[in-house]
């Protein structure tokens, strides 16, 4: 493979995985959304500015979260916070299949793969109970 190609390759999976974790990002956001406003919570989308810079500890930081009034009931509460999860294992579930289905392009496999990696790891991190995210809101529902 020629260096120039081998350029664009890389190019292209770094852009896919932006987009897919900008996308991952909105569409996580729109499933709180989509759960708050269907209990009537008066949901709204906001976006966080991201600071460069580089840091050697572990700290989780909303990109973008959604606001909502408060409901009275833990299960509408439980479902509003457990909409994005779901919407990015559905997602990830989805790029699996392609992954899965689309063996003999080796392009295409990539591009998938990179935008799966995202919707796993966007997963994981929102179901795990880390500081302020959707896992421990959850589980603060339950104590």
């Amino acid at each position: 493979m020629g260096k120039i190609k081998i350029l664009f390759v890389v190019f292209g999976i770094l852009a896919a995985f932006l987009v897919s974790f900008m996308g991952n990002v909105y569409l996580h956001e729109l499933g709180h959304y989509a759960a708050a406003d269907h209990f009537g919570l008066n949901p709204e989308i906001k976006w966080e500015n991201i600071e460069a810079g580089w840091s050697f500890r572990f700290e989780t930081k909303a990109v973008a979260y959604t606001e909502f009034d408060k409901s009275d009931s833990d299960i509408e509460m439980f479902v509003v916070a457990l909409t994005g999860p779901l919407v990015n294992l559905v997602l990830g579930l989805i790029f699996l299949s392609i992954y899965v289905l689309k063996k003999d392009n080796v392009y295409v496999r990539m591009l998938v793969l990179t935008a799966l990696v995202p919707c796993i790891f966007s997963f994981l991190m929102n179901v795990l109970p880390f500081n302020g995210t959707d896992g421990e809101f959850i589980l603060n529902l339950f104590n």
